[in-house]
């Protein structure tokens, strides 16, 4: 390979990084309409019902071919759902089928690439970025989430011990201090998700956990 050809190739390999970047970022900023909480992703919801069919099989199939490596990555990934705040709207079999597909739709790309500069290097590149696009996705909204709570906890503190100093119930506090920062706060998320299993009878201290 000659170092114009090099060249060539690292400057695609550039423009992938710039394209993942660049649908990424779009894709974190386009918010959803609605009275529930929603994904905030277009791209996501779109590419979650491209994959639902294939969810209902993978289920399927987990059921009668499961294994210890399986339900460690499941769990692994529903945890990181939880704590992104997705729980609610994502399965975890779900966003493992996003990968493949993202990657497919990466490859794509790299085939219309390919037409323009027949190196098959482009291709990889292309593939591999679609692959991580969903993990960069994950890893945003976790790290997102987790500040905006770390934000807030102060003030919520705050209001929870002047609330109970003046003699009013724990969870009751928890709850009002939940109306007050809205469902739209992931703090007040998680105030109301505790709030809510307690009154459905489990332990307090399982609940705050």
């Amino acid at each position: 390979m000659g170092l114009a050809e090099m060249f060539i190739v690292i400057a695609f390999g550039v423009s992938v990084g710039l394209v993942v970047w660049i649908l990424y970022s779009i894709g974190t900023e386009i918010s959803i309409g609605g009275n529930e909480r929603e994904l905030s992703e277009k791209w996501i919801q779109v590419m979650l019902l491209l994959t639902e069919p294939f969810s209902e099989v993978f289920e399927r199939m987990r059921g009668k071919y499961s294994s210890e490596w399986i339900e460690s990555l499941l769990l692994h990934f529903e945890k990181k759902l939880r704590i992104g705040g997705l729980g609610d709207e994502m399965r975890a079999s779900e966003f493992i089928l996003l990968v493949p597909a993202a990657g497919v739709i990466g490859f794509g790309m790299g085939l219309f690439a390919f037409v323009m500069a027949p190196y098959a290097v482009i291709v990889v590149l292309f593939t591999i970025a679609g692959i991580s696009l969903p993990f960069l996705w994950l890893r945003d909204r976790v790290i997102r989430r987790q500040n905006e709570i770390g934000e807030t906890l102060p003030f919520a503190m705050d209001l929870l011990t002047l609330m109970t100093e003046a003699g009013l119930d724990f969870t009751l506090a928890m709850e009002r201090i939940s109306r007050q920062l809205t469902r739209n706060n992931a703090l007040g998320d998680e105030f109301y998700l505790t709030q809510r299993e307690i009154s459905m009878g489990r332990n307090r201290s399982e609940a705050m956990r």
